[in-house]
């Protein structure tokens, strides 16, 4: 068996693994905060108010397509950055921000005229504030993340986490509607500005000195921003557009928890990933086998969390959410699935292509993949109802997962059997997992226990059925083994003490 641990790969691995830990650790901290938070927003407010919020939340997403230039993954792109490139972003970023919020001001009137409701007006002016306001924050914190300081990053998103909580938690016990949905993270962006700057010792300076760079890079940005945005989004525009307030605030509550487990977990792995990807960009064959590596470890982690929240959707979100939730059940279970393959073609394959230098072609799929799902979903949306939506977002990327991937190996030496090789036992375990839950049903053990039940079978088959496979498979090199051999050295080390 290869030793993982030891020469150049040790060092690929620690890098890897220590940033997507960081970054993991960082996501889930915050995701937890944000699931206390969801438990006692749900039982405050009212499904009407999550979909205002839902509504001005949209609205921003899609202005933003135009004045997000992703400044951070510019900067990190450049291997050599200097003060003018960290000063030039900063400038760039706080112009895009001010722009953001005219842009969001102006689409209030139409954001009310498309919702058809008067109330998304005013959330959506309250969000360009918002906006405004987060475009002051220290690019020192993209420089600690360039410079793999998660540690650093960990903190700064931490603490602007616990104090959106806060604000949310207190305006919702206090005004009682979806105004706690605005006020809430507009008061943590403004004590974020001062945190970033108490945290890094960096001091921005307005120039635009390397701004010819940045646009060159923010153009085919914009341009992908574009379609990402109604690849990701059009579902909710549509249920929003032909449903009540309600339904889609129903609908869009069901969208947030069905992301948790893989965005959670694909999101942070993805930002550990991407600058060590960029530092391996001039060494084909160590990048892709990080590559596929990489691909293999968000199978690992994602796809049981996705799958296994849709199996026991029907038990977790009346006991976690409450009754009047329940309805939210259908819809959890299609887009835990579409969220898990969604990862792929976000985190992993867009990913890849933009550190690569291959911004065009990661643009023209995009536009690719659009123009095969929107036809798709307003058919379903058309014919069925609002209830298919779900049903047809998770088919797209089923659908185009085998032409990305050829497209994907016509570019890097990255073909469809490396995909089955990351894939394969990830997907076998996970099928054992979902038997072994969904057989188990013992109603007398009530639903918590129940619930309680399912979630440690499932983890414990998972996990057995990985490391059976892999010592099968002749334990291959990758994320399983250096898990497996650092776990085992590290309970050696413990033993011999």
């Amino acid at each position: 068996m290869a030793n993982e641990t030891t020469g150049p790969k040790k060092s690929i691995y620690y890098h890897m693994v220590r940033g997507s830990a960081w970054s993991m650790a960082m996501r889930w901290g915050i995701r937890a905060i944000g699931l206390i938070s969801t438990l006692i927003l749900v039982r405050l407010l009212t499904p009407f108010d999550f979909g205002i919020a839902a509504m001005g939340g949209l609205a921003l997403g899609f202005v933003t397509i135009f004045a997000d230039f992703n400044i951070g993954m510019i900067v990190i792109r450049k291997v050599d950055a200097t003060r003018e490139d960290y000063d030039t972003g900063w400038t760039v970023r706080l112009i895009q921000s001010l722009f953001l919020a005219s842009l969001m001001l102006a689409a209030a009137p139409l954001a009310a005229d498309y919702f058809e409701t008067d109330l998304a007006r005013a959330v959506v002016m309250w969000f360009a504030l918002t906006a405004a306001i987060g475009g002051l924050e220290n690019i020192g914190i993209v420089k600690a993340r360039k410079e793999l300081d998660f540690a650093l990053e960990f903190r700064f998103v931490l603490y602007k986490r616990v104090f959106e909580f806060l604000f949310t938690v207190g305006f919702a016990f206090w005004l009682r509607d979806y105004w706690a949905l605005v006020f809430g993270p507009m008061s943590a962006a403004i004590l974020g500005v001062l945190i970033s700057y108490r945290m890094h010792p960096y001091r921005p300076r307005l120039s635009l000195a390397k701004w010819r760079e940045f646009l060159k890079f923010s153009i085919w940005l914009t341009l992908r921003n574009f379609s990402r945005y109604f690849n990701m989004r059009l579902h909710l525009l549509l249920v929003g557009r032909a449903e009540s307030t309600a339904f889609f605030g129903i609908y869009n509550v069901a969208a947030g928890l069905a992301q948790i487990a893989t965005q959670e977990i694909g999101t942070p792995l993805a930002r550990g990933l991407y600058p060590n990807f960029a530092k391996l960009v001039d060494k084909p064959d160590e990048l892709m086998r990080a590559f596929s590596h990489s691909l293999c470890a968000l199978g690992l982690l994602c796809l049981p969390a996705g799958i296994g929240l849709a199996c026991v959707a029907e038990l977790f979100v009346p006991v976690v959410y409450g009754a009047q939730w329940v309805d939210a059940v259908p819809f959890v279970k299609w887009l835990a699935v579409y969220s898990v393959l969604n990862v792929i073609f976000i985190h992993v394959y867009g990913g890849i292509l933009v550190v690569t230098g291959h911004d065009r072609l990661a643009t023209g799929l995009s536009y690719f993949r659009l123009a095969v799902g929107a036809p798709i979903i307003i058919a379903a949306l058309y014919w069925y109802g609002a209830t298919a939506v779900p049903i047809a977002t998770a088919l797209v990327p089923a659908i185009l997962l085998l032409p990305y991937t050829l497209v994907l190996g016509r570019v890097l030496p990255f073909t469809l059997g490396d995909l089955v090789a990351a894939l394969w036992r990830p997907v076998i375990a996970v099928a054992a997992m979902s038997l072994a839950v969904l057989a188990l049903d013992v109603p007398s053990l009530g639903p918590v226990l129940l619930l309680l039940a399912k979630i440690v079978l499932g983890g414990l088959v998972y996990v057995s059925c990985i490391v059976i496979l892999w010592r099968l498979a002749g334990r291959p090199e990758g994320p399983e083994g250096y898990v497996i051999n650092r776990g085992w050295q590290h309970m050696k080390r413990r033993l011999g003490r």
